[in-house]
């Protein structure tokens, strides 16, 4: 997921089936990971010099969108199933 805002371009980007990190101009400055009740615990880079704005747009992406990936074996079945379809 990419964003805009100001002079800084973010990205939610999947590390794992669990975990995204945040991206601010390229720079990782935080991991997020959604939990089953839906809220978004996150990690920062200390030196990354993380602001306000960084946290807000972190967290509502994570919200929004979720963390992480699908499984490939997942993907995997999905993909057998629309090709037989």
């Amino acid at each position: 997921m990419d964003v805009q805002c100001r002079d800084a371009a973010y990205q939610l980007l999947p590390e794992s089936c669990l975990r995204s990190r945040l991206t601010r101009n390229g720079q990782c400055i935080g991991r997020f990971r959604t939990r089953l009740n839906g809220r978004a615990k996150a990690q920062w880079v200390p030196e990354a010099d993380v602001h306000p704005l960084d946290v807000s747009i972190g967290y509502a992406l994570a919200v929004a969108f979720g963390t992480g990936r699908s499984p490939v074996w997942l993907e995997a079945i999905g993909e057998t199933l629309n090709a037989a379809s």
